[in-house]
């Protein structure tokens, strides 16, 4: 009896093993991704070996494999592989003159599958040797920098932000970097503050936007200098500064100032170029506390912007007469007046003058 069923067993045991087979070929990959991570041009050609299986009850072949690119050389199992044995297809990726990421992949056609199988290679080829033009391009006096521009692009009314700029020291001599003219709201700090020769440094740039006491877009500069000697090449900072309302409870928002605008464009139609047009953007606080107009600046210097009043009470009403100056100006015009106020909702508005200047 006890043979009989261990009989039995085995044979469920063979009928398992062949109803989990594929009928027919069926390729089975252990990968189908490989990431070579940073590999180093001077170090040349890397290859990834795809291993796979034929799961199938008959012999898999593989007919075709293509690269999507011709850095990259595909190789594969050229004779049939037959059911249980394993074959493989490599890629050899190629990383010379090919600097930064890369994604690659190699479409796999068998008669196992309807669709060709796609493998997918990447990586980061880094060169060896640093490129200098590209990483510093700015010069200021015999210092290189990756930037002559810092810009903070959104900074909070409350805020201190800092930017690191890379510095490069190109010569056989030391440098030593100093800061001039610095408004108050800026400081700098570059580490070290001696650059050996071929060496680099930082430095960094911070922002106290509560000390600049501005809002919307800025810019301030400060000048360099070097072993003592001021470099005639100013270094620019730019940020665009908002109110912080984050803090502000649902009662207070309810109680906040609300602008509303009359109208929020003007067209002035057509005009004889010399000829001046004037308008007046209405708008009411229909908030429940006093609005306050933070900044106002146009677009062009050719309108000029001129505000009654900066605080509006709740229920009342406040002008911006714009007056838009067509000298030197032919053609459609577009130009735009920028309101920023305390509305935690709406705190900048663009108000738009369109029209055309003829000869």
């Amino acid at each position: 009896m006890k043979k009989t069923v261990l009989f039995l067993l085995v044979l469920l045991a063979i009928a398992a093993k062949i109803s989990a087979q594929q009928k027919g070929p069926h390729i089975s990959f252990e990968q189908t991704a490989h990431d070579f991570g940073q590999i180093y041009e001077e170090d040349g050609e890397v290859t990834i070996k795809f291993v796979f299986s034929n799961t199938g009850t008959e012999p898999v072949i593989v007919q075709q494999v293509n690269a999507s690119c011709g850095c990259t050389t595909p190789e594969w199992t050229k004779t049939p592989v037959n059911p249980g044995k394993k074959g493989y297809v490599a890629a050899t990726y190629n990383p010379k003159n090919r600097p930064g990421e890369f994604s690659k992949t190699i479409s796999v056609t068998t008669n196992a599958e309807l669709q060709p199988i796609v493998l997918r290679i990447k990586g980061e080829v880094v060169n060896g040797e640093e490129d200098l033009t590209s990483t510093y391009p700015a010069t200021f006096g015999k210092m290189k920098s990756s930037a002559e521009f810092a810009a903070f692009s959104e900074i909070k009314n409350n805020e201190t932000k800092v930017k690191y700029i890379d510095l490069y020291n190109p010569t056989d001599a030391p440098l030593k970097i100093e800061s001039a003219d610095l408004p108050s709201h800026i400081s700098i700090q570059v580490v070290p503050q001696t650059i050996e020769p071929k060496g680099k440094a930082k430095m960094g740039i911070s922002y106290n936007a509560g000390k600049r006491n501005a809002w919307d877009y800025v810019l301030d500069r400060f000048m360099i200098k070097i072993n003592g000697e001021l470099i005639d090449k100013p270094f620019t900072v730019s940020a665009t500064i908002t109110e912080d309302f984050s803090k502000m409870s649902e009662k207070d928002l309810a109680k906040a100032p609300k602008i509303t605008f009359k109208e929020k464009t003007f067209d002035f139609g057509t005009i004889k170029q010399g000829e001046k047009v004037e308008f007046e953007f209405e708008f009411t606080n229909e908030g429940k506390s006093d609005l306050a107009i933070r900044k106002t600046h146009a677009s062009c210097g050719c309108t000029a912007i001129n505000l009654a009043e900066k605080e509006i009470k709740s229920g009342k009403t406040g002008k911006i007469k714009a007056v838009f100056n067509s000298v030197g100006k032919v053609g459609k015009q577009t130009k735009t007046i920028t309101v920023i106020t305390n509305d935690p909702k709406n705190s900048k508005e663009v108000l738009w003058i369109k029209g055309e200047v003829t000869e």
